[in-house]
């Protein structure tokens, strides 16, 4: 399963949200040492499962960003690109750089779980609908 440990995923939360190693160990009763350890194996989790994710997909790595929990691939086979983030509590999920982003009720309870881990990472504001975010979502990982 491509989840972190939940002590591991709550620190690297705090961190990913800009918070100094410092502020999230006093923040959690935790030391800073292991606090740096903790996001230290966080990000590499997430850079080997973005990489997984990409042989898994036929894909290109475009961009990977383990501080902040996404990648950006383009898929060989189709030419399109691919967005994975880390939804905490959930996993890797993916979207398609295809349009509609969300396509039809199938996909609503997937692109609301990625709005709302963009929201909840810092990476974009609340906005009026969920393929709203991540427009705008992708366009920051594209940036």
């Amino acid at each position: 399963m491509t989840r972190l440990p939940e002590r591991m995923e709550e620190v690297w939360i705090l961190t990913a949200r800009g918070l100094s190693e410092a502020d999230a160990a006093r923040k959690l009763g935790m030391t800073r040492q292991a606090v740096n350890k903790m996001v230290k194996e966080a990000r590499a989790r997430l850079a080997h499962w973005f990489v997984e994710s990409a042989e898994f997909l036929n894909s290109d790595l475009i961009r990977l960003d383990s501080v902040r929990g996404f990648t950006v691939l383009r898929s060989r086979q189709l030419g399109l690109r691919i967005y994975v983030i880390y939804v905490p509590k959930k996993g890797l999920r993916a979207v398609f750089g295809i349009e509609p982003l969300c396509p039809g009720k199938d996909s609503e309870r997937h692109c609301r779980e990625i709005a709302r881990a963009a929201m909840e990472l810092g990476l974009v504001d609340e906005f009026n609908s969920d393929e709203e975010v991540i427009r705008r979502l992708i366009r920051l990982m594209e940036s």
